[in-house]
């Protein structure tokens, strides 16, 4: 692996992305031909990219700021900066002393970024500022929408919905691996035990149902009454809550996760049954905070309602986005868009039955092609609390098979499991249900009837590790992996340096994971080799 300047690298886990702080600056991105989201004075909203390697710059500077708080500290709920990094809230103050703004919300784990009602001069202004990537101007078309919708209501005891039945979980089987379901959180009912994340607080949008739903999905108890989730045993879900569909809002609660995940050492599963025309594409601000946040966990998001290509509404990597036609061409990223079967094992459409209670009306059905890289049933029942009265509720839309593959992948492997190890896993246990969608592909389910023995592939052991050179303070061992984020690195301190990993052994991998942190200016390239000797190398990379 080769840089062009000098480079901290925590972990060597995917793939690469560019550093958007060491680019020309994109400037400021407007919401033209569309609604803006204004406050009361007239500004509109703003995401604001900071620059990684000013950030990284500031942690002098920074050692004023109060210690963070622990994510799920309660003191969080009135006070979003608390729990987030020093040199981010120290670069935030600054920013607005200087341009006489408010933000209204911050990320620090998956990107450093600040959101704020901005006047369209200070927008245009904090875009040529040198601590400042990029200025995102949000609007109301960009919001993500849940894909979900609801019909009749039922009342009884404990249920099996056939989904449960159709990818064969076994209920004997335990799990203490974290779940994280950003959606609003749930009402409290009988059936359900969650933990509720103080990132944000409870706001004016009032589809409480959709979150109840996901829940049940994924952990309603075994305990005779109702119905029973994926992983009924569930003991460590966690509801992130959003105050609204913004933008704004599932970027604070991924982040949030984020950090949680890694101030407690863990890996888990993210559930996001939310999706938006054109927002998670690769290159994209949102698609590569993502994508970052995959570094710690299995992102597993829904297709879409709109019987369109999925790439187009859900997360859409540089390989899917240039068309691949194979499933195996799709990388291994820690990031799994799941489209929506009927109980035929068909794409399931349309979705058309809207119960009394629904805010999304009919919608065509589930959304297809490359871009989807697995099914499962989205149709479920589910306990909801209408008008305080407990129901049972169908629900149909691919929100609920989101939960069914999120719910799975957490039954299996340990909190140190990685991300790419558990979607490996559910790619290792696909079976055809002999149904192709609308662009022929075969339509393919994750199904479990055991316990797995050596399915989740094995991460590599590392004999040894030589580089070009090191500074002090680095460590080469931290780059094997660990908390990305945990202030241990190496940084060759040259224009050109590389780092090797010695296996042993020949090996088969399937996938590489580089995560960079740049902490100087200039373009790099980063390159991976691979072979038998340091004289017989191939980049693959």
């Amino acid at each position: 692996m080769s840089s062009a300047v000098a480079a901290d690298h925590r972990g060597v886990i995917i793939e690469s992305d560019e550093e958007p702080s060491i680019a020309p600056a994109k400037g400021r991105s407007h919401a033209e031909g569309k609604t803006r989201i204004r406050n009361g004075a007239g500004n509109s909203l703003h995401t604001i990219h900071l620059r990684e390697n000013i950030v990284k710059n500031n942690k002098k500077n920074a050692q004023a700021e109060p210690e963070p708080r622990r994510a799920a500290d309660e003191r969080n709920r009135d006070d979003f900066r608390g729990w987030h990094r020093k040199e981010v809230r120290f670069l935030t103050k600054e920013l607005e002393q200087d341009y006489k703004f408010e933000a209204i919300a911050m990320t620090s784990w998956i990107g450093s970024t600040i959101s704020a009602y901005l006047a369209d001069e200070t927008a245009d202004a904090l875009a040529r500022d040198e601590r400042v990537y990029e200025v995102v101007e949000h609007a109301k078309e960009d919001q993500p929408q849940f894909s979900a919708l609801w019909f009749d209501s039922t009342q009884g005891g404990e249920i099996i919905p056939w989904g449960k039945q159709a990818i064969g979980t076994n209920d004997l089987l335990t799990s203490t691996n974290t779940i994280y379901m950003i959606d609003r959180t749930p009402e409290p009912h009988i059936d359900l035990t969650i933990n509720t994340s103080p990132a944000n607080s409870p706001g004016a949008w009032n589809q409480k149902d959709h979150g109840t739903f996901i829940a049940g999905v994924v952990a309603a108890k075994n305990n005779g009454q109702f119905v029973r989730g994926i992983n009924p045993s569930a003991t460590n879900f966690w509801s992130v809550e959003i105050a609204s569909q913004g933008v704004v809002d599932v970027m604070n609660a991924i982040d949030w996760t984020l950090g949680h995940s890694e101030e407690n050492g863990q890996r888990g599963v993210i559930n996001f049954s939310s999706n938006a025309q054109d927002l998670f594409k690769y290159d994209n601000a949102f698609g590569k905070l993502l994508r970052r946040a995959s570094n710690r966990s299995l992102v597993v998001q829904s297709a879409g309602n709109n019987l369109a290509s999925a790439c187009s509404y859900a997360y859409c990597s540089a390989l899917a986005h240039n068309y691949y036609d194979e499933l195996t061409q799709n990388p291994v990223d820690g990031i799994v868009v799941v489209g929506g079967i009927n109980d035929s094992g068909a794409l399931d459409q349309p979705f058309d039955n809207p119960s009394v209670n629904s805010v999304f009306g009919s919608q065509p059905g589930s959304n297809y092609g490359h871009c989807v890289e697995m099914w499962a049933p989205s149709t479920t029942k589910s306990l909801a609390v209408i008008n305080g009265v407990q129901t049972m509720i169908t629900a149909k839309g691919t929100s609920f098979a989101a939960p069914h593959v999120a719910a799975l992948a957490a039954r299996y492997g340990t909190s140190a499991t990685t991300p790419v190890q558990r979607e490996a896993y559910l790619r290792s246990v696909l079976v055809p249900t002999g149904s192709v969608d609308i662009d022929a592909r075969a339509i393919k389910v994750p199904t479990f009837t055991a316990a797995p023995v050596g399915v989740i592939p094995t991460r590599l052991t590392v004999s040894s590790i030589s580089a070009s050179s090191s500074t002090t303070g680095s460590n080469l061992a931290s780059t094997q992996d660990g908390l990305h984020l945990s202030g241990n690195y190496w940084n060759a301190g040259s224009t050109v340096g590389w780092i090797q990993f010695d296996l042993g052994s020949s090996k088969n991998i399937r996938s590489v994971r580089l995560i960079p942190e740049q902490s100087a200016g200039g373009q790099v390239k980063h390159e991976i080799w691979v072979g038998d000797s340091p004289s017989a190398l191939s980049k693959i990379r």
